[in-house]
Formats: C-alpha cells, structure tokens, sequence
C-alpha cells in the first residue's frame, strides 16, 4: 500500500500503537461492484433499442437511434467503472494492535474504528460472484449492536483474514 494511503492511519496512530494488517478488496472489485449496473443497462438498452428499431419501422420519430442507445449505455458503464475504482482505491482495512479501522468514500470519507477489546464476532459471508474469482466479504461486530458494523468486502482469502483479526483480538485484547 503507498505510503499516502497510510497517511490517514497514521495520522490516528496513539503513542506506541503499531498496524498489524492493512488490506483492501481484491482489484475484482472493480469489475464485480458495477457488475449489476452493467446487467441492467444492456437490459434497457435492449429495450430501447427494439423500441427505437420499432419506431422507425413504423414511420415514427423517436428521439434517440439504436446505436446513440447503446453508445450512451456503454459510456455510462465506462463511468460506473471509473467511479469502482475510485469506490476501491478509497477503502482501506487497518488492524492494529489496539483498533480496528475501516475506511471508506469517495466524496464524503468515512472512517469507522472500535477497540479490539469491543470486538465480540466475525464471519465470512462468500457470495455466488465472490466465491467464482476466490474472494470472499468479512464482517465485523461489536457488543453494541445487533448487526454487523463494518464489512470488509471482496478480500482475498477472507478465512486468512477472518484468522488474523481474531489473532489480534485474543493477542493485543487480552480475550
């Protein structure tokens, strides 16, 4: 990870804290997060595009033609790429021998953080899309809610990962 990208970490560091882990998703994220996106856009533009076709067929006017719906259909999905790239460069996993760290955003950054010693579950969830490219979501939970605090989605081996952080909780936590 560039040394920038640790700047945000580092900058909440207390005295004699040090990182044990830092990771982010897989670089899949970028073609799996818009993955929906792309699925519904070739779906409207079908749509319109038979529509379009229809139209003229028919003798009548329609605003845009077949391939401006499908021009426009793939520049959206350029950007809807761009912007998971952006999703994926700003979200970073921290854990440390006293915190965890997760932080996230493009345009509004958030940054969530909770002791170790309130860390009280973890699981991995692996999705259909996830398990095909070897990735998997892990979530964390605190005694303070009664649902998952942050996730940690499309690591690489979420099981390593699920391992490290438990290591850090017994280890640093004292639990």
């Amino acid at each position: 990870m560039s040394k920038s990208h640790n700047a945000w970490v580092q900058e909440r560091l207390a005295e004699g804290e040090s990182i044990l882990l830092t990771a982010q998703p897989s670089r899949w994220w970028m073609l799996l997060r818009p993955m929906t996106t792309w699925i519904g856009l070739a779906i409207v533009a079908t749509v319109l595009s038979i529509t379009a076709d229809g139209a003229t067929a028919a003798g009548l006017t329609w605003a845009w033609s077949a391939p401006q719906i499908w021009f426009g259909a793939i520049a959206f999905a350029f950007l809807r790429c761009g912007w998971a790239y952006l999703e994926w460069w700003n979200l970073r996993f921290v854990v440390t021998d006293r915190r965890i760290l997760t932080r996230m955003g493009v345009l509004r950054i958030d940054v969530y953080e909770t002791a170790l010693s309130h860390l009280r579950q973890t699981q991995v969830h692996v999705s259909i899309r996830e398990r095909c490219f070897g990735l998997g979501t892990l979530l964390l939970a605190t005694a303070a809610t009664s649902t998952w605090d942050t996730a940690w989605p499309m690591v690489r081996n979420p099981a390593v990962m699920q391992k490290a952080v438990e290591e850090a909780r017994t280890s640093y936590a004292g639990l």
